[in-house]
């Protein structure tokens, strides 16, 4: 099912998803709604639900994994996962869906997948990509503290 939705997206989206993860990741959620980050809307967006995105995407399609070979995605997940840029663990309570970290890791494991099947990668990408971490050192102990925040304040409902 997934490869047929994949079928639907053009390859064209994945550098433009790439860009739209990045500017988010480089913004707060007041700069992203002022300056209209979200495909020109004044709207604030969680980058997990980018990375999300591009994660579906090359899980289930080589060809949109080859053409995030082809962008700046391996450098930005390279970054994300070595903890230089922010992570939305916060903004995901009370909900525990994923965080970009994790989906970072979903989504370098999907490239280094189809990079190991065909020769798709190119060279300086691959080596970068390989040598990112799973996760930027203290990503669970965040995630404790988050949760254990998210626990103790009382609902205003």
């Amino acid at each position: 099912m997934r490869q047929e939705a994949c079928a639907l997206v053009p390859l064209r989206a994945v550098p433009e998803l790439v860009q739209l993860l990045q500017l988010r990741l480089c913004s707060t959620a007041e700069e992203a709604v002022e300056k209209k980050l979200f495909c020109g809307m004044p709207v604030d967006y969680r980058p997990r639900f980018v990375a999300q995105s591009l994660t579906m995407l090359c899980e289930a399609s080589a060809a949109h994994a080859s053409v995030g070979w082809h962008s700046a995605l391996p450098a930005l997940l390279a970054q994300v996962l070595r903890g230089e840029l922010p992570n939305d663990a916060a903004t995901n309570l009370p909900f525990g869906s994923p965080d970009v970290i994790e989906m970072s890791s979903r989504c370098r494991a999907a490239l280094l997948s189809h990079a190991k099947k065909r020769n798709i990668a190119p060279a300086e990408a691959l080596a970068a990509l390989k040598r990112a971490p799973v996760s930027p050192k203290g990503t669970w102990a965040e995630r404790g503290e988050v949760t254990r925040a998210s626990r103790t304040q009382k609902s205003r409902l």
